[in-house]
């Protein structure tokens, strides 16, 4: 089921991370989650003691969107049906996400993320903050703002930020009229394998 997940998530979020890489620990987490509970169940002494391991142990994996979150969560339920020997729960509760999953993405009015990249602009001033938005708002449907590293002399300010591109031959004209308004600034495309 957790596999199934991952490639549900591959083709179905609308998040901008690098899918894949995340898709691929939806398997160990479940089967970490179900041996977890198939452990503590028969004891009450070792439940006890995972929860108080559980409360100094902190969840340090970035995310970076809160779809993620939920189908970590969605990953986590399965291996706690499964560890509680609640296949069906589980089976039931993986094709109901599954229907959402799909009626949300089919009758959703947002925009889709097939033509979204992130990408970081670095060695622009702070005066040129709302020139380089508008650029980067002229080639895209959507800009949102993920990061601005600001220099402590003002001078130099990295932005990192997710775009939605009209259509993928734009990024060579972003990257020009970048390259001749501010000559000195890098333009990077990072997680770029997201073209699905």
């Amino acid at each position: 089921l957790s596999f199934l997940l991952g490639k549900i998530f591959i083709k179905e979020a609308k998040t901008i991370s690098n899918r894949r890489s995340l898709a691929s620990v939806f398997p160990l987490l479940t089967v970490t989650t179900t041996i977890v509970i198939a452990v503590v169940k028969s004891s009450l002494a070792l439940s006890l003691g995972l929860v108080g391991a559980l409360s100094i142990v902190r969840f340090r994996t970035p995310i970076k969107e809160p779809e993620e979150l939920t189908y970590l969560f969605l990953a986590i339920a399965i291996g706690l049906a499964c560890g509680a020997n609640q296949y069906s729960i589980a089976i039931f509760g993986f094709l109901l996400s599954f229907i959402g999953i799909i009626f949300q993405n089919k009758y959703s009015k947002k925009n889709s993320y097939k033509n979204s990249l992130r990408l970081l602009v670095k060695g622009i001033s702070n005066k040129d903050l709302n020139t380089l938005v508008k650029i980067i708002s002229k080639y895209s449907k959507r800009v949102d703002l993920n990061n601005i590293i600001i220099a402590e002399d003002k001078s130099n300010i990295s932005i990192t930020c997710s775009i939605l591109v009209n259509s993928f031959i734009e990024i060579d004209g972003l990257n020009n009229e970048i390259s001749e308004v501010f000559p000195k600034a890098t333009f990077s495309i990072i997680d770029s394998d997201n073209f699905y």
